[in-house]
């Protein structure tokens, strides 16, 4: 009880690895904290009055703590981690909390589930307008589909965020209206997509850059078992570093071939690409990197190539 003496005390880390820790009422009277970081700590409830915080790492454990974050009007930095707690309930007060949080420039979300970003809304009114970067990059265990957050979709609010140019994030499926998203951010400029499951009825690959055509994007970064997509010309003019992962055994059955349209992305500098070949005939896996090689040839500047082969499936990416 006596923390509220330290009443000057401006930045706490406090963690818990077992039993979670409850945080005294009297915490709340901290009222110089600048920067917060507890796992597996229950704060009291209130404690949205300490709005001279900038920092944050926090477990959600209730919907209420999402409210209280939406009163800490200053965050420049927040990172929520939701663990096993998730159900539909949480989902518009995380919305309305993003909504309140106007001068937040990085968003980091970490969890074990598969949660929803989704909202009817464009945009979020007023909004984190001054939002630089989100990250949701999995703890572990992307290929095997273990302890990470998974977003069913790419949310419609992210398109109005005007200085938004980093995203990492972990899809369930791509789609259409996911590129739709992606490609109209204004200031985008270093992507990260991990897309955890095949389309099973797209016997076409989704065409990218052909309507919307990420004018900003410099860096993409594509963990996709069947990459299942294929660049359009016109598109992604400013794209320097491609890199690209992905099961050769499943794009070979769902495609029978790997043309990607490399060829059409004029200002690329550098690919590298890692292929995951067990299971897989070797001439197929020569076939697939034969085809990577002759559409760099036909690209005009001439990228430089990377091949990394991967005979296990391995439980994280290090990115």
């Amino acid at each position: 009880m006596e923390i509220q003496n330290l009443q000057f005390l401006q930045v706490l880390v406090i963690s818990s690895v077992a039993d979670t820790i409850r945080m005294p009422s009297t915490f709340i009277h901290l009222q110089q904290l600048l920067q917060l970081c507890c796992h597996i700590v229950r704060l009291p409830d209130g404690f949205g009055k300490l709005t001279s915080l900038l920092e944050v790492t926090i477990t959600i454990e209730s919907p209420s703590m999402l409210h209280y974050l939406g009163c800490l009007t200053e965050l420049r930095t927040l990172a929520i981690d939701f663990f096993y707690y998730w159900d539909e309930s949480y989902e518009e007060a995380l919305i309305q909390s993003l909504s309140n949080l106007v001068n937040l420039k990085s968003l980091k979300i970490e969890g074990t589930m598969m949660i929803s970003l989704h909202s009817e809304r464009d945009k979020l009114y007023p909004g984190p307008q001054q939002l630089r970067s989100i990250d949701m990059k999995p703890r572990n265990g992307f290929v095997t589909g273990m302890c990470s957050v998974f977003v069913t979709s790419v949310p419609r609010w992210m398109s109005s965020l005007c200085f938004l140019s980093s995203i990492n994030i972990i899809l369930l499926s791509l789609g259409e209206q996911d590129i739709q998203v992606l490609g109209s951010i204004p200031s985008l400029s270093d992507l990260i997509i991990y897309v955890k499951e095949t389309t099973q009825d797209r016997d076409e690959r989704l065409v990218i850059g052909k309507s919307h055509q990420f004018q900003c994007l410099t860096k993409l970064c594509m963990i996709y078992p069947s990459m299942e997509v294929v660049f359009a010309p016109g598109g992604m003019q400013n794209l320097k570093k491609l890199h690209l992962v992905f099961r050769v055994k499943e794009v070979m059955r769902k495609f029978g071939d790997c043309n990607l349209g490399l060829e059409h992305l004029l200002s690329l500098e550098h690919v590298s690409l890692e292929i995951f070949v067990n299971n897989t005939m070797p001439k197929e896996v020569e076939a697939v990197e034969d085809e990577i090689r002759k559409a760099l040839d036909m690209n005009p500047g001439e990228p430089t190539l990377i091949i990394k082969r991967h005979d296990l499936l391995i439980s994280c990416f290090l990115l």
